[in-house]
């Protein structure tokens, strides 16, 4: 198996991060009133620790798909430099409203 096809074997979806700075009315979370609840599951760890997470992942099976979703993800703190160290790893999407802090 070559590295295009483990690559297309292996996907995450990664919850980051559950906050959300819009209240669209359409959001199940929304709906369901469930954002303080979802904001217990929020962990904040420096990048270099979850570099070490994804670096074993990358020992272990190569380049895989990571799917980065939340709340917003882009609100997780230094977001962007994971991004940038993670991408050198992995191919990266990110399920956005596209809300970056400035």
């Amino acid at each position: 198996m070559n590295k295009s096809e483990l690559y297309s074997q292996i996907r995450f979806n990664w919850n980051l991060w559950h906050t959300c700075n819009y209240r669209c009315s359409y959001c199940f979370y929304e709906m369901d009133n469930a954002w303080e609840l979802l904001a217990q599951l929020n962990l904040i760890l420096p990048v270099s620790e979850w570099e070490k997470v994804w670096s074993r992942i990358y020992r272990l099976y190569g380049e895989v798909c990571i799917y980065m979703v939340g709340g917003e993800p882009l609100l997780y703190p230094n977001a962007i430099e994971l991004l940038i160290a993670l991408s050198k790893m992995h191919r990266i999407t990110v399920t956005t409203n596209l809300s970056i802090p400035k």
